[in-house]
């Protein structure tokens, strides 16, 4: 089946894209009978039958073989630095090794000790590898060899020391300062190595009234002279546990050097400490307050507790609360007895509306100007009716005592 005029043109065109390392003309040889059968002119030249027309072209690179363009014989092998590579069936260099050694005549061929032409550095020397497999000397290097090359640094010179701060430093292989060592308290980095001093860089301490702080160079320099107290190496308001007056209120300075509230005097505070109320030995009391007690005053010079008493205290003794079946009265219309034992008041009777006790019984209205205790209370009858007068200590039969 021919090719009609109309597809001639689109086939030609694919056939030369397909082409890559083809350059085709347009002239046009002798007829042909199969139709893109490719043929070699000669080592650069070929024609392809086309429509049963030969179109000659030229291959721009590699040769002509068996009617294609190729960059080689396929099955042929090359060397390419030190790789082996060998041509496909497709005309194309492939890689088929990396020789260990050298590629020497399209061969991976065995050397000395080293691929000709690399480097390696031996210290601060370059070598390179020479045609025979052999190390020989290529070159000193005047700071670094590293990395197969001579390189500047710029940084220090391997092995070298040098003072960070109180840190040593050391210059390493690759000429990069890194850490050797800190020096510990009391020495200082100077002269790249770690040496003794009176003092560790900004530490402070006491002396006297004055602080001071150690300088950079271990000595110590004055930082402050303290308005109040050096101590725990800073300047402090006051010594711990010692203790002022501030009016009426007793301070102690706490551990941290500053004054707080110890306690407020009832007597006043003096020189320090509060003002006694009582002086130690002094004959003892009663107390008759809230609870009955005998009382005894300390070395401290304050009051202390000698014995509770069951009952009331008189004469700084300890006696019954009151009277076997003694009768009282607690309030306006409460009528108290004295229990069986004399060490307890108890409710009586509570007298009706409108009454009031008087004496231990419940009367209409009390007599009037007599007086009588409501506990400690001192009341006094007035016009039939209980007025409060004052407060006792102890109240007992109608007075205070």
């Amino acid at each position: 089946m021919r090719i009609t005029k109309t597809l001639f043109p689109l086939i030609l065109i694919a056939i030369l894209a397909s082409s890559a390392a083809c350059d085709d003309s347009d002239s046009v040889d002798i007829t042909c009978q199969t139709d893109r059968a490719a043929e070699c002119i000669n080592h650069t030249e070929r024609r392809i039958c086309l429509d049963g027309q030969w179109m000659k072209s030229t291959c721009t690179s590699g040769t002509c073989q068996n009617g294609l363009c190729v960059n080689c014989t396929p099955g042929t092998k090359q060397c390419s630095g030190n790789t082996l590579q060998q041509c496909n069936a497709s005309g194309e260099w492939n890689t088929l090794e990396v020789c260990p050694g050298l590629c020497q005549n399209n061969a991976c061929v065995s050397t000395g000790n080293c691929t000709p032409g690399t480097k390696q550095c031996l210290g601060n020397t370059l070598q390179q590898c020479n045609a025979s497999g052999e190390w020989v000397f290529a070159e000193s290097c005047p700071d670094l060899c590293q990395n197969n090359a001579c390189v500047s640094t710029g940084a220090c010179t391997p092995g070298a020391k040098q003072c960070s701060g109180n840190t040593v430093q050391q210059c390493n292989a690759s000429g990069e300062w890194v850490f050797a060592e800190s020096c510990p308290d009391l020495y200082l980095c100077q002269d790249d190595v770690c040496v003794s001093t009176g003092c560790t860089p900004g530490t402070k301490q006491c002396s006297g009234n004055t602080l001071q702080q150690c300088s950079a160079s271990g000595k110590w320099d004055t930082l402050e002279v303290c308005k109040d107290i050096c101590q725990n190496n800073a300047c402090t308001d006051c010594a711990p546990d010692t203790t002022q007056c501030s009016g009426e209120r007793l301070q102690r300075c706490n551990a941290a050097g500053t004054w707080e509230l110890f306690t407020t005097c009832s007597h006043g505070c003096e020189k320090g400490g509060c003002i006694r109320e009582c002086a130690p030995g002094e004959e003892k009391l009663c107390n008759n307050g809230p609870d009955f007690s005998w009382l005894s005053c300390g070395k401290d010079g304050w009051w202390s507790t000698l014995q509770t008493c069951a009952g009331r205290c008189e004469n700084t003794t300890c006696l019954g609360a009151c009277t076997p079946g003694e009768k009282g009265c607690r309030s306006y219309s409460l009528v108290t007895v004295c229990s069986p034992e004399g060490i307890e008041i108890l409710i009586d009777e509570t007298c009706k509306d409108d009454w009031v006790c008087e004496k231990g019984a419940c009367v209409e209205r009390c007599t009037h100007d007599v007086w009588q205790c409501f506990g400690r209370s001192l009341m006094k009858c007035n016009g039939g009716d209980w007025d409060y007068v004052t407060e006792c200590d102890v109240c007992k039969n109608g007075e205070c005592v």
